[in-house]
């Protein structure tokens, strides 16, 4: 699978570090987290050493977050997940994605 290097949300470009780079690990809180997501900077962080299909799951998730922070909705970890899930379930299900490199 090709990774990307950036996303646009709502308009917005935002990088992706996925490294094991200073930036990344201290953006990861020195790898206590999978991903993050950095709205003033538009960054979305992930641990770099994770199987695919869990990789683009963080990914799903941190999309979510910045989905609900640009449509100014309230969000927390559970809906965040719940749809991450029900995204990343959609786009495999469906042949949408796939973890062909």
């Amino acid at each position: 699978m090709k990774k990307p290097k950036s996303v646009i949300i709502q308009g917005h470009t935002y990088k992706i570090l996925s490294d094991n780079s200073k930036e990344c690990k201290e953006n990861l809180e020195n790898e206590k987290l999978r991903g993050c997501v950095n709205y003033v900077k538009q960054v979305i962080s992930i641990e770099p050493d994770q199987h695919d299909e869990s990789w683009v799951m963080t990914l799903c998730h941190e999309i979510v977050h910045c989905f609900l922070q640009h449509f100014n909705y309230k969000h927390n970890e559970k809906l965040t997940d719940n749809l991450a899930t029900a995204i990343f379930t959609f786009l495999s299900e469906n042949k949408l994605w796939g973890s062909k490199k």
